[in-house]
């Protein structure tokens, strides 16, 4: 697992459909907000079947309202579910975040994750 790993605050089923923030507000300056985000994932996490989704032709990676929240929409493939990986502790799915703030420019490049477990 990656160190100084930006988690997120729920731990979803590998069923759910769900969205998760990445808070980023400790992290900027309070005049700076977040701009152009984009997530990569991990061949592992992908191995195991983890894919954005957008809901209609909505990004699936989005900022909330205060600019210093990353939304990402996200869900574990129907044929990876039942993957023994997600049962007990649950397996730490990882990405990376990379974005520019304004309206100092600053290039960020942070690693997260979100723990998927079996319910």
């Amino acid at each position: 697992m990656t160190t100084n790993l930006i988690t997120a605050e729920e731990t979803p089923d590998p069923g759910d459909y769900t969205d998760f923030l990445l808070n980023l507000t400790g992290q900027l300056e309070d005049t700076e907000v977040i701009e152009l985000p984009t997530v990569v994932l991990t061949v592992l996490t992908t191995g195991l079947g983890w894919k954005f989704d957008g809901v209609g032709d909505d990004n699936p990676v989005s900022l909330d309202v205060t600019s210093k929240k990353i939304v990402v929409w996200a869900s574990i493939d129907i044929l990876n579910q039942d993957d023994p990986e997600f049962d007990q502790a649950g397996i730490v799915m990882e990405g990376k975040v990379n974005f520019t703030t304004s309206p100092q420019g600053r290039k960020y490049e942070r690693s997260f994750g979100v723990n998927y477990k079996q319910r």
